[in-house]
């Protein structure tokens, strides 16, 4: 049994665009996931900006980035400091920060280590404790929320005597 000539395969659709300036419609995506762009990025905030312009309302944006309050992370640092770096480690206050700017409810979903469970002291010690600030990485969830403008009654009904005489619009109508 043959079911004819078979139609050529085509390669999946690649899309290559500057992080900044993302071809897709205003308002058209639901989903958004940055892992480790804003650090590569000279301009992060307009990475942000970008990303809000592309999310519908109700839209979700997660960011996974290096947490630079981490000792392994501190020897990349350095270098940011003499201004010779390539990347720019951000501190999660400072990204959450910066996502309340563009009107985006934002919560800091984790910070996670390399560390495995098994090597950590037991759970009241000082390095358990701190293990969220000093943890290698951290992600961030951030929801775009646009508020309706709802009007709260006729805006007619408010506004005493536009006629001479009369107590609103209503009752000048019911006297013609």
């Amino acid at each position: 049994m043959t079911s004819g000539p078979k139609e050529p395969q085509r390669p999946p659709a690649r899309l290559i665009a500057a992080p900044d300036d993302i071809p897709f419609d205003s308002q058209s995506v639901d989903l958004v996931y940055l892992v480790h762009v804003l650090e590569f990025s000279p301009e992060p905030c307009r990475i942000l900006k970008e990303c809000e312009r592309i999310l519908k309302p109700q839209g979700e944006l997660h960011v996974l980035a290096l947490n630079p309050w981490n000792p392994k992370n501190l020897p990349r640092c350095v270098p940011l400091l003499l201004k010779h770096a390539e990347t720019s480690l951000i501190t999660p206050s400072r990204l959450m920060a910066w996502l309340k700017n563009l009107n985006l409810d934002t919560c800091l979903v984790a910070g996670f280590s390399l560390t495995p469970e098994c090597c950590l002291p037991n759970r009241g010690s000082l390095l358990n404790r701190s293990r969220v600030r000093l943890a290698t990485a951290y992600a961030v969830r951030a929801i775009k929320r646009r508020q309706r403008l709802i009007p709260l009654g006729s805006p007619w009904s408010s506004i005493p005597e536009l006629i001479g005489g009369c107590g609103s619009i209503e009752t000048a109508f019911h006297r013609l």
